[in-house]
């Protein structure tokens, strides 16, 4: 019952927004952890396309400021809490109107118990370049992962990426 009023919620917001031409804020995170074998990213599985990776990313609270949102946010959809780190850039999506402002998260610690998982979403580790691979259908994530690999001093292959689109 609680997912439906959410379900509502949002289908009159987005009218609203488009009504009211107002774009949404929205924040996330780049969650990634240190291994032996390199930097790890942490991705989560889409609602919309349950065989894509996605970074945790979701609106911004009333009073809530962007850095805030993209912790509480990685917190939801991921199940990691860690350290948040630079703004790595916002990017706006227009057909969602919204605005997305995006953060590196170095995580400390994996909760086994999340919201997210609870409603059968999955998280997943990923070394860098398969990463990239994996949000190539997001040209706009491909950017956030440019500025992470930048912000984080990874050589990465950024520019060499094919996109596809859905």
């Amino acid at each position: 019952m609680e997912d439906a009023k959410k379900d509502v919620s949002r289908f009159f917001m987005a009218i609203w927004r488009r009504i009211a031409r107002t774009y949404r804020n929205r924040a996330g995170s780049v969650p990634y952890r240190h291994t032996p074998s390199g930097i790890e990213v942490l991705l989560i599985q889409s609602r919309k396309h349950k065989d894509r990776w996605i970074v945790p990313a979701g609106g911004v609270e009333e009073g809530e400021t962007t850095d805030v949102a993209a912790t509480r946010e990685t917190i939801e959809e991921a199940g990691v809490t860690g350290s948040l780190g630079v703004h790595l850039g916002s990017f706006r999506d227009a057909e969602n109107r919204s605005i997305t402002s995006m953060y590196v998260l170095e995580v400390t610690e994996e909760l086994s118990d999340w919201e997210e998982g609870r409603k059968g979403r999955e998280r997943r580790w990923f070394p860098v370049q398969d990463a990239l691979r994996e949000i190539r259908w997001k040209p706009k994530q491909i950017d956030i992962f440019e500025s992470f690999c930048v912000a984080l001093s990874i050589p990465a292959a950024v520019p060499n990426l094919e996109t596809t689109s859905s």
